[in-house]
């Protein structure tokens, strides 16, 4: 059976902000065409129409799952694929993502009535438990870990099982605060194997701690 995901979380607020932007060049060239210079006109559509599709790949790039094989879809036509058994190392961290003049910020979302962080999935192929502590966030975890970065996303836990039911043996690094907030799902999830090879780690306090 195959299943599909997107690996971004902030979807829709991300396509309406690129629609808007986009929009405005359109409308903006629209008026440049009809009333004033067909040139500048020009431009301005062409930077609109820019601005409204190229964003897409990236904002609607996903992953899918098919019989133990995952296939992620890097945007711009850029996919890789892997076994999920075979992955070394899974790193679960705190979800972030750009707020318009604030910077990269961390996401929430409501569960069952409680605001809770989005925690973000990175598929790896290796770890320095020494920069652990640098990855307390999704693009902290991605410039520490670039080398063997095989993919990233907001973490689906159906998606989880299906990688975990697949067979994986490797290493599970998860951020404490997300552990703390989701740690019903994960000792579902997790078999007695799993929890073995399932390291606890936070931001500051020195060692990783093994669950």
């Amino acid at each position: 059976m195959k299943t599909h995901y997107f690996s971004n979380f902030r979807r829709g607020a991300q396509t309406a902000l690129s629609l808007v932007l986009g929009g405005m060049f359109l409308i903006l060239g629209t008026v440049e065409l009809l009333y004033l210079n067909k040139i500048w006109g020009a431009v301005f559509v062409a930077v609109g129409a820019l601005v409204v599709l190229v964003p897409q790949f990236t904002i609607h790039a996903g992953y899918t799952y098919r019989e133990g094989v995952i296939r992620v879809n890097k945007g711009f036509f850029s996919v890789s694929e892997m076994k999920a058994a075979e992955i070394p190392v899974l790193l679960i961290t705190v979800y972030d993502a750009y707020k318009q003049w604030k910077g990269f910020k961390p996401v929430y979302t409501t569960v069952n009535g409680e605001r809770k962080i989005v925690p973000a999935l990175l598929l790896l192929g290796g770890v320095n438990e020494r920069d652990l502590e640098l990855c307390d966030t999704r693009c902290n975890a991605k410039i520490c870990c670039k080398e063997t970065l095989k993919g990233e996303m907001f973490l689906n836990f159906r998606f989880l099982e299906q990688i975990l039911n697949a067979g994986f043996a490797g290493k599970i690094y998860i951020n404490e605060p997300v552990y703390l907030s989701y740690q019903a799902q994960f000792d579902a999830l997790l078999s007695e194997e799993n929890k073995d090879n399932t390291v606890v780690f936070r931001r500051t306090g020195g060692n990783a701690e093994q669950k």
